[in-house]
């Protein structure tokens, strides 16, 4: 968790820790604090090893820094747009038997689950998805479902990775307890998105 340019909560990631990662996890990052060494140790270490990546998109993200990471991603940003609305997850009829929409060791993933989730917010930017990635989920809003991925996977000459491209996605977890249908949901995408 970054605080400054150099600065981070708990000692700043060495190359060493990095190295060691199972995978890689971005939550609004990189940000515009976020120095070009730190960047360089992590697209290192993706590169040498061809380490997954999890991706959620935040408000802060700063797309000319993003962009180092672009090999790695499943999407492509344009028309950068700070502005942000709610938007639901809309699963393609042709993705409902993928693993990460009807999964889940006690089936807490399926089809309904994910038509079920309260919204998370999405800026205005426009993200497309790149060849040869999976979109899971597309935006909707209200009942009109855009063409812009929320939910998307890649994996591409032993680059793999799994992007959000909405963020606030803590609410998928809090405003779903109570709800047999989606309360176990959010740590079952989590956990079969990093498996």
């Amino acid at each position: 968790v970054q605080k400054s340019p150099d600065a981070f909560i708990g000692p700043p990631p060495s190359q060493g820790v990095i190295d060691s990662a199972d995978c890689v996890a971005f939550v609004g990052f990189p940000s515009p604090l976020t120095s070009g060494r730190t960047i360089e140790q992590i697209v290192s270490s993706m590169k040498r090893t061809k380490k997954p990546l999890l991706y959620v998109h935040g408000k802060l993200v700063d797309n000319a820094r993003l962009r180092s990471f672009d090999e790695f991603l499943p999407f492509t940003i344009s028309g950068a747009n700070p502005a942000e609305e709610l938007v639901f997850a809309s699963v393609p009829e042709r993705m409902r038997s993928h693993p990460l929409v009807s999964g889940g060791e006690q089936g807490e993933l399926s089809a309904s689950s994910w038509e079920r989730l309260p919204p998370v917010f999405k800026l205005r930017t426009v993200f497309q998805a790149r060849p040869g990635s999976d979109v899971i989920a597309f935006a909707r809003i209200n009942t009109v479902t855009l063409a812009e991925p929320l939910v998307l996977t890649r994996s591409l000459r032993g680059l793999k990775s799994f992007a959000v491209t909405g963020h606030g996605i803590y609410r998928w977890r809090l405003m779903s307890q109570g709800s047999p249908a989606t309360e176990k949901f959010f740590s079952s995408l989590l956990s079969n998105a990093v498996r």
